[in-house]
């Protein structure tokens, strides 16, 4: 990017410069939405295990050295406490977070601790003083929330407790694999416009078929309700909070553990009308449809 860039301020002809600069902005913005479409939040476990944890990258099997250095550097010290600072960027926008018993949508740039990752600083707080997390966007600098957690004397749960972080439970597609697949780069168009250039971004991607979306709304809605009972924190996608709350009062009246054949037979006994209702009235309080103007 940087070579691309110097290669354009080189140019000698301005309105050229101008608009390889705008093919540059629309390439990078190109690739950009190709990384969103083919994430998931294995991939950030991935990086969080790779980076926090691994015996080759991690820092977490280095954390005796990194303390013995401190030691040695700062001998008029008489105690030293160490921590781990890490930034966290991401884009879970729109997911709904439900704890206990209360349901919010996620902003961009927040995460909750989701089962693996609380598993892997739970691990590391065993041997730091300190854990610092910073939430950010996965686009921009603005920092979106913050968390301090005290490890020191296995305080770890407590201080999450106190800041609002909860283990959490992730239901929906995209976690072991992208909701959305794009393969192909399109290539963007720049067109001169007066003093202006137009941008056209190919953003074409696949999604997942409608049978593997049904299967999975239906196994983690009974994984939801399953949790709704025990009072226990996750976060939905779309199509599995729909569904979830349109089922929750089940939940109420059944003490056996739900599957997802539990939740078919369910919603098949559910009249169409009650259904649709539900369905309805989640629009129009979460995604403003058919809300009057």
């Amino acid at each position: 990017m940087e070579k691309q860039r110097q290669a354009i301020l080189h140019l000698s002809d301005e309105d050229k410069q101008l608009e390889e600069m705008a093919r540059l902005i629309a390439q990078s913005i190109t690739h950009r939405v190709q990384d969103i479409h083919n994430s998931c939040l294995d991939d950030l476990i991935t990086s969080f295990r790779k980076r926090l944890i691994s015996e080759e990258y991690g820092h977490l099997p280095k954390v005796a050295s990194y303390r013995e250095n401190i030691a040695h550097t700062y001998t008029n010290f008489t105690t030293h406490e160490f921590g781990f600072l890490i930034e966290i960027r991401t884009d879970f926008g729109g997911l709904f977070l439900n704890d206990d018993y209360r349901v919010r949508q996620l902003k961009t740039g927040e995460m909750p601790l989701f089962d693996d990752i609380f598993d892997m600083l739970e691990a590391a707080s065993a041997e730091v003083d300190w854990i610092l997390l910073g939430f950010y966007p996965s686009h921009g600098a603005e920092i979106v929330n913050a968390a301090v957690l005290d490890c020191r004397n296995n305080k770890f749960k407590q201080s999450c407790k106190k800041q609002g972080l909860r283990k959490t439970t992730y239901l929906g597609l995209g976690k072991t694999s992208p909701f959305r697949k794009q393969k192909d780069v399109e290539e963007p168009t720049v067109v001169k416009n007066g003093d202006q250039f137009d941008l056209t971004i190919g953003s074409g991607f696949q999604v997942v078929s409608q049978a593997e979306l049904f299967s999975n709304v239906l196994e983690d809605t009974a994984t939801a309700l399953n949790l709704y009972r025990k009072k226990r924190q996750f976060t939905a996608t779309i199509p599995v909070q729909m569904v979830f709350e349109a089922l929750r009062s089940e939940s109420k009246t059944h003490r056996f553990l739900y599957k997802s054949e539990y939740v078919l037979n369910i919603l098949r006994k559910m009249p169409e009308g009650v259904i649709r209702a539900y369905f309805r009235d989640f629009c129009r309080r979460y995604l403003d449809v058919g809300k009057t103007k």
